[in-house]
């Protein structure tokens, strides 16, 4: 999904969790894996997600 403009008419943000755009890259993580928009596979160091949720969750991996 690309960002679009929010219109609190249409979105109701209730149970979401926000943060702004920083300089990174989208990714998804399916309770298992890092995964690119397009599908590619990140390959984080174990130490990084060895405490995520086995939950899935959308965001941007940031370094800065």
């Amino acid at each position: 999904m690309l960002a679009q403009n929010y219109d609190a008419d249409k979105h109701d943000p209730t149970g979401w969790y926000l943060s702004e755009k920083l300089d990174g890259v989208r990714a998804y993580w399916d309770g298992t894996a890092f995964w690119t928009r397009n599908g590619n596979v990140f390959n984080p160091p174990e130490f990084f997600v060895k405490n995520f949720p086995s939950t899935p969750m959308d965001g941007e991996l940031w370094t800065g």
